[in-house]
């Protein structure tokens, strides 16, 4: 390889380290939501809370929007690299469409499970028809 192709793959290296701090930021975000709706649940269980607290549907938009964001990234990392692919070897084009697919696969379930948070924008408050923990009828539904 050449110097230029090199810098050029260095670079989308420090890219995808970027965008891979991000996805683990939203992870965390996660996580915190978690926490903060369990230290909710346990409050309620255990007498001393009350149903009322903050609520969960910021941080988990929050999460959502920078992991939607990040795997868009990879997303397009991937047809990139499809479309590099196309002058490359049957085994080298398999695995960048198989790739794609799965790049694709998993940026549609984040869009998804965004969207089942009460939609894409970020900073829109949650609406009366998203679930809350008030108004939760399992624990299951209470986690999502």
């Amino acid at each position: 390889m050449d110097r230029e192709t090199l810098r050029g793959t260095l670079a989308t290296l420090d890219e995808s380290a970027g965008f891979l701090l991000a996805v683990i930021a939203g992870l965390f975000l996660s996580l915190r939501a978690l926490e903060q709706q369990r230290a909710q649940v346990c409050g309620l269980l255990d007498g001393s809370g009350t149903s009322s607290g903050p609520s969960v549907f910021p941080l988990r938009r929050t999460a959502g929007c920078i992991t939607v964001g990040a795997l868009g990234y990879f997303l397009c990392l991937s047809a990139r690299t499809l479309h590099q692919a196309a002058s490359g070897t049957p085994a080298a084009q398999q695995s960048a469409c198989t790739d794609l697919i799965a790049a694709a696969l998993v940026f549609a379930a984040a869009v998804l499970r965004l969207e089942n948070l009460g939609g894409l924008p970020c900073d829109a408050p949650p609406q009366a028809d998203q679930p809350s923990l008030t108004r939760v009828s399992s624990p299951v539904t209470a986690l999502r």
